[in-house]
């Protein structure tokens, strides 16, 4: 977490679990215009803020995400207890966005600083997707090679 201090181990270490955000773009970039009125995108919701929408149906698995903010590193066993008490949004457990979590440079930057060599670098929506999508192979490889494209171009591999 940025303002902690960074223990000099004499080596940089490896991060197996390291997460990215997925910006607005992410699979309507380089979607087939075949499937471009079902792709994930972004719209308002009902209530005006932003949500991910699947074609006309909004994505239930992140019904509070927020191009603004983001889970507090290490707040997912918080998020969790917080979830199973009946609070779906808890402010405590987010930050704002910061480009590092969203950004290739910025993260390259963050990882100099704490001095991680290499990590394995995980989406955060993205790995939520292919279940909605199962009924649609079209649909299903249509928007994770969009996604992919988007990574490889934001990212790289």
């Amino acid at each position: 977490m940025r303002g902690s201090p960074v223990l000099d181990l004499g080596f940089r270490i490896f991060d197996a679990d390291n997460h990215y955000y997925e910006t607005r773009e992410a699979f309507t970039r380089h979607i087939d215009p075949a499937y471009r009125d079902r792709t994930f995108h972004v719209k308002p919701n009902g209530a005006g803020a932003e949500q991910w929408f699947l074609g006309d149906e909004p994505f239930g698995y992140f019904p509070h995400w927020s191009f603004e903010t983001a889970a507090r590193p290490g707040a997912l066993k918080e998020v969790l207890r917080n979830i199973k008490s009946g609070v779906i949004s808890d402010e405590k457990a987010e930050v704002p966005m910061d480009p590092a979590f969203q950004y290739r440079e910025p993260r390259l930057t963050r990882m100099d600083e704490q001095r991680v060599e290499s990590a394995v670098l995980m989406p955060t929506l993205g790995v939520t997707v292919e279940h909605v999508m199962k009924h649609d192979v079209g649909l299903t490889y249509a928007n994770l090679r969009s996604f992919n494209a988007w990574l490889d171009e934001e990212w790289g591999f």
